[in-house]
């Protein structure tokens, strides 16, 4: 998992909205900030919805990221679920 710093945030910021890569966070002295993400989330969850899993499963071998894996299986099970 990759953590960033992102001192200009301040303490406390409250996540204002998020919306595909962009989140907009809310400092505690009322400034708002807006930063990017990663895309990876987003199209994962997007293959999944669609019922694309070996399109999915490409997407996280290609990333190599173990957060992405774990969003793999969370979504297989809710997938499962319905």
């Amino acid at each position: 998992m990759t953590v960033k710093e992102v001192p200009e945030l301040g303490r406390l910021p409250q996540v204002v909205n998020y919306y595909e890569t962009q989140v907009t966070i809310r400092r505690r002295d009322g400034g708002v900030v807006t930063v990017a993400n990663s895309p990876y989330p987003t199209i994962l969850l997007d293959f999944c919805e669609k019922g694309k899993w070996e399109k999915a499963t490409k997407l996280c071998r290609f990333v190599k990221e173990h957060l992405l894996w774990a969003c793999l299986a969370a979504a297989s099970l809710k997938h499962k679920k319905l």
